[in-house]
Formats: structure tokens, sequence, C-alpha cells
């Protein structure tokens, strides 16, 4: 039964699909442009919007722009739910120095001709943006992801906006072929199987780190009574200068310090062969030799 389970309701695996810079983007004249300009193609690159009745503006109309995406997002989202759908925009100007409204639509065309009514296009949603400005806008419940997942977005579209020439519609925005954080980026974010759970910010933590020395303990400084990891007790007595001992233990000459020495390790019965300074006692590396006191 629980293999069943699991393969009912697979394990989510989260992804994150950017759809890639797109693959071209342009302008065309509205359709109610003047001298015989209506719906031909103005520019390849910068993306116009709207339009306006001062400077020649009767000569462009109404404009509307079309941003063609990269081929294979389909099939890229088939079978995926779509978590969320971004989408950034650089704008370059505006007829008002505080910014403009988007007309954010999107249609299935693949090239850009050399001509376009603007027919054909779904409403996605219309936001403000700030002049001279990049703007990340969320689209998660505009129905623009499910669109992208049947393939009936294969495009965007900006524009031409309602009514025509309206001022607060104007403005033209950075297009496909330049840099890639100044082209229109549409991201979107999906997961297969099961829906992912994602993990919160969490509480402050700290590493506690434990340092544990191994082995038997050959030369300690202890003040008072007591033993060491190995359950040997440090020795406490102190010998008066020059004293030999018969155990081997001799102390420093002056009376401050003393070591001990085991028999089995010092070649002269009694000596420790340890130099012994006027402060400290430098114990030669063996276990032969332990720090009694100072």
């Amino acid at each position: 039964m629980a293999a069943a389970a699991e393969q009912a309701h697979p394990a989510a695996v989260p992804s994150s699909a950017r759809t890639g810079k797109p693959t071209a983007s342009g302008t065309f004249y509205g359709a109610d442009a003047n001298g015989g300009n209506a719906n031909k193609r103005r520019d390849v690159g910068t993306c116009y919007q709207g339009g306006e009745s001062a400077s020649n503006g009767g000569y462009n109309g109404t404009m509307k722009s079309q941003i063609i995406l990269p081929s294979g997002i389909a099939a890229t989202l088939s079978g995926a739910t779509i978590d969320k759908v971004q989408l950034r925009l650089l704008n370059l100007g505006s007829w008002y120095s505080s910014g403009m409204y988007v007309v954010l639509g999107y249609g299935n065309m693949t090239y850009l001709g050399t001509a376009w009514s603007g027919s054909g296009i779904t409403a996605v949603k219309t936001f403000w943006i700030d002049n001279n400005n990049t703007l990340v806008v969320d689209l998660t419940s505009t129905g623009l992801g499910a669109a992208l997942k049947s393939g009936a977005a294969t495009a965007l579209t900006l524009g031409p906006g309602s009514p025509d020439m309206d001022t607060w519609n104007y403005g033209w925005f950075y297009g496909a072929g330049g840099a890639t954080g100044s082209v229109p980026d549409l991201r979107v974010e999906w997961h297969t199987g099961s829906a992912p759970e994602y993990a919160g910010n969490g509480s402050d933590g700290q590493v506690q780190i434990t340092y544990v020395t191994q082995g038997v303990l050959t030369a300690a400084l202890q003040p008072s009574s007591g033993t060491d990891t190995g359950g040997n007790a440090f020795y406490q007595r102190v010998h008066r200068a020059g004293h030999r001992d018969p155990a081997g233990e001799q102390s420093r000459r002056g009376g401050k310090c003393s070591i001990r020495c085991r028999h089995t390790w010092s070649a002269q019965p009694g000596r420790c062969g340890a130099e012994v300074t006027s402060r400290s006692i430098t114990c030669c590396p063996t276990a032969g030799c332990t720090l009694i006191s100072s």
C-alpha cells in the first residue's frame, strides 16, 4: 500500500524555468496613424505603446508592440503545475515624468510581420510603471501561466491602449536583442508531483564545538589534587633542591619545580634527562616524563 501511495503522490520536484531572452520585438504604427502608415511595422527592438497628438503624433498613431518569446515553453511546462509568473520590463521614457500605464497582453505570434492591426490580443493586466525604471510585476493570477503551458501565448503585447492617443498610456521600453539585464524577462516557477513545501527563514542558531584530547596524560600543571582523564592521580609532592629519591624524582635546582621520570625510560636510574628552565619544565616527548607540581 505504501508503494502505491508513493506512485499516486510522487515527491515534488520544484524548478524554476526562465523562458530565455525574447527572440524578437518590434513596434507597429497605430490603426489611426496618418500618411499611409496605419498598422505597418515601425521599429525592430524598442517597444512603443500608445500615442500622443503633439510632435507629429498623428503620423505614429496609437502604437502597439510585440515581444516574441522563445519556442518550446509549452513543451517545458507540459505536466507541470505553475506556481508563479513574473515579468521584468525596463521603461525608457514616458509622456509624463512620473510614469505611465502598461497595457499588457499576449498573442500567438511567432515572428514579427511587416504589418499588424493589433488583432488577436488577449488582455493580461494593466499596471503602472515609473518613468525610466525597471519593474518586476507579478502575473501569477492572470491566467498567463496557463496560456504559456497550453501554447496559446507565444508572444507578449504592449498596447495599444484605450482611448486612442491617451498620453497616460504613452511610452517606450527596452526590447529584444540587448543586454540580458535590460531585455524583457519572463520567469515561470513550476513544479511536478505534489505541491512543494518551502522552509521558513528559521531562527538564529549556534555552533558548538567540543574538543576531546585522546591518550594518556604526559605532562600537567595542577595546583590541587585531582586525576587526569585516564584516572591517574596528579602527583603533588615538591622535593627540596637537588634532592633525588629512590623512585627517580628530581627537583629543579633552586626548589621551584619538580619532574618525575620512570626508571624504564631513563638510561640512568634516578635521573630524568629533561631540561629544567628557570620558570618552566620542558619535558622529553615520552610517556615517562610527567610534571609533578610548580
